[in-house]
């Protein structure tokens, strides 16, 4: 099953219809051996898959999936991912102040998680959107944040 994903992620920019074929059978796999963590996985990529043909809303049906059963599993790191991805779609649908509702959420929740690396590039991507906002000083802001973040990271790594 987590193969089927690791497929579905390899051909993501390389192939979005194999991506999606690969994500899709990973998810309806998932469905089938109800496992949690294999279905959260499989949801993050199916929306990803989406994300990539511009479907949105199908997309964003498929992140919640995997934001609510990260809820239920009380796992704190694949809830911020969650969250980052639903930013990441509302960023490209130009949903800007929903995308940073989403963006803030993940990073009050990985911001006390040791090593939780995506952090450095949801404080980016928050960037990129106060850059679209034209609020060039929270850009900055939140620039530097990525950049403290991934040099502290790296330091924990030595």
């Amino acid at each position: 099953m987590i193969a089927l994903v690791d497929l579905a992620s390899y051909f993501d920019r390389r192939d979005i219809d194999k991506s999606y074929d690969y994500a899709s059978k990973a998810y309806s796999t998932s469905m089938r051996v109800q496992n949690k963590e294999s279905k959260y996985a499989a949801a993050l990529s199916l929306g990803g898959a989406l994300s990539n043909f511009n479907v949105s809303d199908s997309a964003i049906y498929y992140y919640e999936i995997a934001l609510a059963i990260s809820r239920q599993q009380k796992s704190i790191l694949n809830e911020a991912r969650a969250l980052n991805n639903l930013g990441n779609q509302y960023f490209v649908m130009a949903n800007y102040l929903k995308c940073l509702t989403y963006y803030h959420s993940s990073v009050n929740l990985a911001e006390n998680l040791k090593g939780a690396e995506g952090i450095s590039n949801t404080y980016n991507n928050m960037g990129l959107v106060y850059v679209e906002l034209k609020n060039y000083k929270e850009a900055l802001k939140y620039y530097n944040k990525a950049y403290e973040r991934a040099v502290e990271l790296k330091k924990e790594e030595i």
